[in-house]
């Protein structure tokens, strides 16, 4: 929770342009569903079933949600590399004025390598991580749960098994890293 709160802190000055990233990442996540929704449209309503008529209502439909899609897809990574690249200003600001209030004995006993490395590494993964993958993992969750609202919609059975099918990998998963943990812990102990 205080990883959330020193985020928004960050993000305060910078929110409106945050928000409207998320907001087009959404829309950019929702077209992507709605081309693949009216793409089973033309196949199974216009061609399998032969209603042409329907056809060039949902062609209009997909060439203005498509037009949206492409929009949006060019318009996200510019918000959030921009977002990105902002709290990688901030965050280099931040260090610099922490490197101005360190006493000048305490700064030549660290190693120089270190600071290089928490303006050339750290800051920029966690401008990445903040600014860029954030986004990003909240328009896959929505697109996640849109998924599994229309899994549910169309075959609530399908849905259980496929929700219980990635439960029993991810405890199988994590049954085998232990298990790998304990064998490599047990070698260790066999060596000594």
């Amino acid at each position: 929770m205080q990883h959330l709160k020193w985020i928004s802190s960050l993000m305060k000055e910078h929110r409106w342009s945050y928000l409207i990233c998320l907001l087009v990442l959404l829309i950019e996540g929702i077209s992507s569903l709605a081309i693949v929704g009216l793409q089973k449209w033309i196949i199974d309503d216009v061609f399998m079933d032969g209603n042409f008529d329907m056809l060039m209502p949902i062609i209009m439909m997909f060439a203005g949600v498509f037009l949206c899609y492409s929009l949006f897809f060019i318009l996200s990574p510019y918000l959030y590399f921009k977002n990105g690249t902002y709290l990688h200003y901030k965050f280099s600001r931040l260090l610099m004025s922490y490197l101005h209030k360190i006493p000048i004995k305490h700064l030549q006993n660290e190693r120089t390598a270190k600071f290089v490395h928490y303006f050339t590494n750290d800051a920029v993964n966690a401008a990445k991580m903040i600014g860029t993958d954030l986004p990003i993992i909240y328009q896959q969750s929505i697109m996640v749960i849109v998924l599994m609202g229309v899994i549910g919609f169309i075959n609530l059975p399908m849905l259980l098994f496929v929700c219980l099918r990635q439960l029993m990998l991810s405890l199988a998963s994590s049954f085998l890293e232990s298990l790998e943990q304990c064998q490599e812990r047990f070698r260790i102990r066999s060596q000594t």
